[in-house]
């Protein structure tokens, strides 16, 4: 899975998201790029981590959604954050950033991923 769109990085940059997905686990690279259209690529950061669906859920918008739960690996522990997905269209969203310990109701319609 991959985002479509060539987005401003929080670094000066402009990136595109990758994640690959097994059967329990994940990894994502996070590709770096020194133009707005992500033709010249400078540098990428890689993550992995495990995961585990939940409930299937109604969202606020009335959508079907399963809850996720994943677990990045890091030398320090990690992190466990609490969202939804849905594939709708052959496009993969998550929640809508919600701040805490809480999980999304609704998803994020304008960032997306598709299969690659």
């Amino acid at each position: 899975w991959m985002t479509t769109v060539c987005e401003q990085s929080d670094r000066g940059s402009y990136s595109k998201n990758e994640i690959k997905i097994e059967a329990a686990a994940f990894s994502t690279t996070e590709h770096f790029y020194n133009d707005s259209n992500c033709t010249t690529m400078t540098s990428m950061e890689t993550a992995s981590g495990t995961y585990k669906t939940g409930n299937s859920i109604t969202t606020t918008s009335g959508n079907k959604a399963t809850e996720i739960d994943a677990t990045w690996s890091a030398a320090d522990g990690g992190a466990t954050y609490l969202d939804i997905y849905a594939i709708v269209d052959n496009k993969l969203y998550f929640g809508e950033e919600v701040m805490g310990a809480t999980r999304p109701t609704a998803l994020d319609f304008s960032w997306y991923l598709v299969k690659i």
